[in-house]
């Protein structure tokens, strides 16, 4: 067995720890025990097996993950311990992993900061934290991750303003900033910068002020959350750019004044719409009831005034 380079028991359900031995795969490059019913505490030496390049070990309630102190030279590509019970904190460490392009520890156990030599991995595509009770700010050195198409920290305890440097992701297609403590208002670049978006999340946070202009440069969106937050102003007009949106949520904010009439005639795929609980006013806009694909629509809690002309509903 010691030339062993793929093990894959993905699903199956041993009820049991995982078997101390497996440190002697010397050949291992991938180990797949996704979903096992593992208990225990992971053997620590497996990361740091000479060849070994994929950990999963996801979706294992009971498994104690402790991640040791790598070491410079790391093969591994793919770490995902999400899902676990992975106990203390990233260690400093972590940025000798120069080859990994997918580290997901959501859902864990651990506390504590992110260590600045996250910075260091900038082969990293995916970075998923969510739901890690992280805090603190989020380290500048992030925004050396150029290689980053999907970050997920939502769900933490991150605090302070978004960092200036995300506008260095410029590959991301999905950012999840949502349920933190984010405050102030967003970077006016913000949307040229993040062009590449489809899905976005701010929700539950403190933003405030009015959406910057370059909102509009997200053609490519296809969900926007912002519920929760403190924006304000009128409804951003720009965000008639933004035709191919599957969902946009503004819901629990403080936009005020009239929706422009026409602003919703060319969202064709828009299936959610959510305004509700803030202080837009004026009449309903017809092109509201025209979209072909919406099924669910919530403007509870605003002042809305005039006529809902039922006849106009498409």
């Amino acid at each position: 067995m010691k030339s062993l380079k793929d093990l894959n028991l993905n699903g199956v359900n041993f009820y049991s720890p995982v078997p101390e031995s497996l440190i002697n795969l010397s050949s291992l490059v991938s180990l797949s025990l996704r979903g096992c019913s593992l208990v225990g505490e992971f053997p620590n030496d497996i990361f740091l097996l000479p060849n070994i390049q994929v950990i999963d070990v996801s979706n294992n309630d009971d498994l104690i993950v402790v991640l040791p102190q790598f070491q410079s030279g790391s093969s591994l590509r793919l770490l995902d311990s999400s899902f676990t019970k992975l106990s203390g904190e990233v260690p400093e460490s972590i940025g000798y992993l120069k080859s990994l392009n997918v580290l997901n520890l959501r859902q864990c156990g651990f506390t504590g900061k992110l260590p600045d030599t996250m910075g260091q991995l900038k082969s990293l595509n995916v970075l998923d934290l969510n739901s890690c009770s992280l805090s603190g700010t989020v380290p500048s050195r992030v925004g050396n991750l150029s290689q980053l198409t999907y970050l997920d920290i939502a769900n933490n305890n991150f605090k302070g303003h978004l960092p200036v440097v995300l506008r260095n992701l410029s590959k991301l297609t999905y950012l999840d900033l949502s349920h933190n403590k984010f405050i102030g208002q967003l970077p006016l670049s913000f949307g040229k910068d993040l062009a590449e978006l489809t899905f976005l999340d701010l929700g539950f946070n403190l933003f405030r002020g009015p959406f910057p202009s370059s909102f509009g440069s997200m053609s490519q969106l296809l969900h926007l959350h912002l519920s929760d937050n403190r924006f304000d102003g009128m409804f951003p007009i720009l965000l008639a750019n933004l035709t191919q949106l599957l969902s946009l949520d503004l819901s629990g904010n403080q936009f005020s004044g009239s929706i422009p009439p026409h602003i919703f005639e060319n969202f064709n795929s828009i299936n959610k719409l959510d305004l509700s609980n803030n202080m837009f006013g004026g009449a309903i806009p017809l092109s509201m009831f025209t979209m072909p694909s919406l099924v669910y629509l919530n403007l509870n809690d605003n002042q809305f005034t005039g006529p809902l002309k039922i006849e106009n509903i498409q």
